[in-house]
């Protein structure tokens, strides 16, 4: 995934204009927005009860979500582009933006239901068939992206394809999870009403995640221009594998760490996920100074383009990433003890400071000053997880629940 979002990074920049791809960048993220509430809401307690539950639990549970999932996103899609194409038709949108608005909602729509199928094969510790599904999907999207190129409107016409290369890795997905265990077809819907009342507050910290970990993009786009965003996220691509590898790993620590908790208590699971943190960290350092060391040749001869304030650039977005990878493990234990009220107080709260920040300083020194306010903000972050992790261990063991043995 990280080498296929890569490639398509670089197939764009190296042919299109900025700001064609600044606006595939901004629907990437709104993408990314979607797909984050909707593992907020769901993953916490899938895992929870696919880790807990029968075989024949397990199949309604799946098959309820999904039926709700199916019904949510044939729905939503049809009112959105139906509105797409009224506002496009009495102008008060652009045939451009109408074009990039559709394609957007059939992207978000056909990712969401991959996604789904993703997390399900996930919790059933399937991270092979998931690999097989994730392939097919970089090598359309690679292959759409190239295409793209040769169109008029390139940013829609990669746009497009992105849905199509979810919409088939998703099949997939589905194909493998019913091989591996079929669902209930006929289970009823409403399961989703249950589910998303108990993620509520995971599902909020999500989205107010999203808020400074993407919604940097808009304000750069608001504040300067939607050019601007290229440079930001053509820097950020070339530290996208160990982003990447994070997320893949703490995809996998997940139910993991469910499983760890019962079993070894918070103490120990805190422990094991710090080290964890510790090997990303390790990693990430590693290729951040390969890339510095190889920035010129990168930018040059592979960009074929550079970008204003590249080298800040690439040194922020380095230190942010270190900072990813320790939330990113360090959060699993809050994740784990369903801790999502004070996640998301707390995520608001960085929120907040980031985009106000970033808002404050982009005015001040350019695209430089998005990546400080996300620092700003991540960083509190980091600090506010290990203190209510810290408070999470007195809690269990003042009431004397930690089990496991201890050392």
């Amino acid at each position: 995934m990280s080498v296929g979002n890569l490639v398509v990074g670089l197939i764009l920049i190296r042919n299109t204009t900025n700001t064609d791809y600044g606006a595939y960048v901004l629907i990437l993220a709104a993408v990314l927005l979607f797909t984050q509430l909707q593992g907020g809401i769901i993953q916490p307690e899938m895992l929870l009860r696919l880790t807990r539950d029968d075989t024949a639990d397990r199949a309604t549970l799946i098959g309820g979500l999904f039926r709700a999932l199916r019904r949510a996103m044939f729905l939503g899609s049809a009112v959105a582009i139906a509105v797409v194409f009224v506002m496009g038709a009495a102008g008060l949108l652009a045939y451009g933006t109408a074009l990039l608005a559709g394609t957007g909602v059939l992207a978000v729509a056909t990712s969401l239901l991959r996604e789904f199928f993703r997390m399900a094969l996930m919790a059933h510790r399937r991270p092979t068939d998931v690999l097989k599904s994730d392939t097919l999907y970089v090598l359309m999207l690679i292959g759409g992206a190239w295409l793209s190129t040769f169109t008029p409107a390139p940013t829609a016409a990669a746009t497009l394809s992105l849905a199509l290369s979810a919409t088939c890795s998703g099949a997939l997905a589905a194909r493998y999870l019913w091989r591996h265990e079929p669902w209930d077809i006929h289970a009823n819907a409403h399961i989703i009403r249950e589910i998303a009342g108990r993620g509520t507050w995971s599902g909020i910290g999500s989205a107010i995640s999203w808020t400074f970990t993407q919604g940097y993009g808009y304000v750069v786009a608001a504040v300067l221009n939607v050019g601007a965003v290229a440079g930001l996220n053509a820097t950020r691509l070339i530290l996208m594998p160990v982003g990447v590898l994070s997320n893949g790993v703490t995809l996998l620590m997940r139910p993991t760490a469910y499983i760890w908790l019962e079993r070894h208590g918070p103490t120990k699971l805190i422990q094991r996920l710090l080290l964890a943190a510790a090997g990303l960290v390790c990693i990430t350092i590693a290729y951040a100074v390969f890339v510095w060391l190889f920035r010129d040749w990168i930018f040059l001869e592979i960009f074929k383009k550079t970008f204003p304030d590249r080298d800040r650039l690439l040194l922020l977005w380095s230190v942010l990433f270190v900072l990813i990878c320790i939330r990113d493990e360090a959060m699993l234990l809050l994740v784990a003890r369903s801790q999502f009220r004070p996640l998301a107080a707390l995520t608001l709260l960085c929120a907040i400071m980031a985009l106000t920040s970033t808002y404050l300083l982009v005015r001040r020194i350019g695209a430089p000053g998005a990546l400080v306010g996300m620092l700003i903000g991540e960083t509190v972050n980091a600090a506010g997880i290990f203190l209510l992790s810290a408070r999470e261990i007195r809690r269990v063991r003042s009431a004397g629940n930690e089990v496991g043995p201890q050392n």
